[in-house]
C-alpha cells in the first residue's frame, strides 16, 4: 500500500487489476498530485483501474477526469426517470455513474469516443448509454483540439442534441467553451444543470448568459482556481419537474 497525500493506491495482481481509492477534497494542489499519479499509472503493466465506487476505466491520459467529476459535479439527486445528456463526456465518468442509477444517457463526445465506448462496454451499461460523436456548436463542422489530438468534427446545437435524445431533464456540460453556443431559451424543460463555464466570452456576455439561466433556474456557483475557467454552475429549475 502506498499513500500519496490524500490519494491511496493498492494493487491486486491476482486479477491483473489496479484498484484505486480516492479520497477527494477541494484543493487546487491536489490536481498536480493526481496528474503525477496518473502519469505513473501509464507506466504500469495494467490496462485498467477500478475505482472505489466500482467503475472500471481503461488507463489513458484522461484518467484525471474521474477525480474532476467526483469533486466538481453534483448528481446525487438523479432519479430513474431522468433523461441525461452529458456534453463533453470524455472517457465517460459522469455518464457511467449516471447510467448505473438506471437512467438513460446520451454521451456527446467529439474526440475521446474510442476510450468512452471501451469504458461503457467494460462497465456493462451499454443498454443505458448512447454515444453521439459530435461537438456542441452551431451546426457547422469545426476543428477540435484536445491534448495532442486534433480532429474536424460535426457540431450540433443544444436543441438538436435534445431532439436527438427525445428530451432532457438533466444536462451536464463540460466542453471547453462550447457552452457559449447555448441559448438560455434552449434550457426550457430541463430541471437540472451542471455546467463548467470557460472564459471565452467577455464579462458582459458572461453576465448576460448567467442572467438568462437565472430566469428559469436557481443557481449556485463554485469558482475555479484555473485562469481559463469561471467555475461550475449548479442549476435547479424554478418550475415544476413534470
Amino acid at each position: 500500500m502506498a499513500i500519496y497525500h490524500n490519494f491511496r493506491i493498492s494493487t491486486n495482481l491476482q486479477n491483473d487489476r489496479f484498484a484505486i481509492e480516492f479520497i477527494v477534497y477541494k484543493s487546487s494542489n491536489s490536481d498536480i498530485r493526481m496528474n503525477l499519479i496518473y502519469s505513473l499509472l501509464k507506466r504500469t503493466p495494467f490496462s485498467w483501474i477500478e475505482t472505489p465506487d466500482g467503475l472500471r476505466l481503461h488507463i489513458c491520459d484522461d484518467l484525471y477526469v474521474y477525480h474532476q467529476v467526483r469533486r466538481e459535479y453534483r448528481f446525487a439527486d438523479l432519479s430513474g426517470n431522468d433523461m441525461v445528456i452529458d456534453i463533453g463526456a470524455n472517457i465517460g465518468v459522469f455518464s457511467l455513474l449516471a447510467a448505473r442509477q438506471g437512467v438513460q444517457v446520451l454521451a456527446v463526445e467529439p474526440i475521446m469516443g474510442d476510450e468512452l465506448c471501451r469504458n461503457i462496454a467494460m462497465n456493462g451499461v451499454h443498454h443505458n448509454i448512447r454515444v453521439l460523436e459530435c461537438a456542441l456548436g452551431d451546426g457547422r463542422e469545426t476543428e477540435i483540439t484536445w491534448g495532442d489530438r486534433r480532429r474536424r468534427v460535426p457540431t450540433m446545437t443544444l436543441s438538436q442534441i435534445i431532439d436527438d435524445m427525445g428530451g432532457c431533464t438533466f444536462l451536464k456540460v463540460d466542453c471547453e467553451g462550447g457552452e457559449w453556443f447555448i441559448n438560455p431559451d434552449e434550457l426550457q424543460g430541463i430541471h437540472r444543470i451542471e455546467m463548467e463555464l470557460h472564459r471565452k466570452g467577455n464579462f458582459w456576455r458572461y453576465q448576460a448568459f448567467i442572467e438568462g439561466i437565472r430566469n428559469n433556474f436557481s443557481i449556485s456557483y463554485d469558482p475555479s482556481p484555473h485562469s481559463s475557467i469561471y467555475g461550475i454552475i449548479h442549476g435547479y429549475s424554478r418550475g415544476p419537474l413534470g
